[in-house]
């Protein structure tokens, strides 16, 4: 049975369709798009020290990715560059090219600002202001003046019923976030990041700071949010990379080893310092 499978012309920007000869599954419908973020002989450097080495990837539309790896192989590094978070470190500086929807991020003409509007960050530790739980999330929809008072009224619900936070808090919006649980200020970050409908969202080790409780409500909320965003997370917990993602990328010492479809990755790596790490030889 053949099965419509729609993509994009890069050069055309125009929509059109294509059969398969099967129904196919998770990862060959995520194949059939083109990547969202495409890396190009990337490196990067804080003062004199070299945090990225040439690194050369594609990160798939509408699927999690993972970044698995030792501490300080660069995989934070790779993260805050896709949205330009490093710009804010001093002496930092990159060479390479990084697109988004074909746009070389790092480009003079590029407003950070505005590109963080369609790349959104939730990191390792809750970071909800000292405001309401409504403003916390109302925060990005009145920055941008996305919508009305009655519009970002909505749009505050439909985000926290997304993250599962509205039944907990419908009744105490007005509290300081502050005053909420570990678990529940995370999926409060998470749920502002979403507000203003971002196309990516990158998520430095955001269960690494919660109980295993927390831990499995956000890996539920990654694994619904993907249909509607392409997600890039960051873990050290190999276990967690293998729940969650459709794709998986090994780094080593400021490289990309290797990166390929997690059932590749984890059951049969291609290069021997992926498989010593996955087998825990080294860490």
């Amino acid at each position: 049975m053949s099965t419509p499978v729609q993509t994009y012309d890069a050069d055309s920007g125009q929509a059109k369709s294509y059969t398969l000869a099967s129904a196919p599954d998770e990862t060959a419908r995520q194949a059939a798009l083109p990547p969202i973020i495409q890396v190009e002989h990337l490196s990067l450097f804080y003062g004199r020290h070299q945090a990225l080495n040439d690194v050369t990837m594609q990160i798939p539309r509408q699927a999690v990715t993972a970044f698995i790896g030792p501490s300080g192989c660069g995989k934070s590094s790779l993260l805050r560059c896709f949205n330009r978070m490093n710009d804010f470190i001093p002496k930092t500086r990159v060479t390479g090219r990084v697109f988004f929807q074909n746009q070389d991020i790092y480009d003079q003409q590029i407003n950070p600002i505005r590109l963080r509007r369609y790349i959104g960050m939730v990191f390792q530790r809750s970071n909800p202001f000292p405001q309401s739980i409504f403003d916390n999330v109302a925060f990005g929809l009145r920055l941008h003046r996305l919508g009305t008072p009655q519009e970002i009224g909505q749009q505050v619900e439909i985000c926290l019923q997304k993250v599962g936070l509205w039944e907990e808090v419908k009744d105490r919006l007005k509290m300081n976030a502050v005053n909420l649980s570990g678990g529940q200020q995370q999926r409060l970050c998470l749920a502002r990041a979403i507000s203003i409908n971002p196309q990516v969202l990158l998520m430095d080790e955001p269960a690494s700071a919660l109980d295993p409780v927390a831990t499995a409500k956000i890996e539920e909320l990654i694994l619904n949010l993907k249909q509607d965003y392409t997600i890039v997370i960051v873990t050290h917990n190999m276990q967690q990379a293998g729940r969650v993602s459709d794709y998986t990328a090994f780094f080593y010492m400021g490289q990309l080893v290797e990166f390929d479809a997690k059932e590749n990755i984890f059951s049969s790596p291609k290069e021997e310092a992926t498989e010593a790490y996955i087998n825990g030889r080294f860490g």
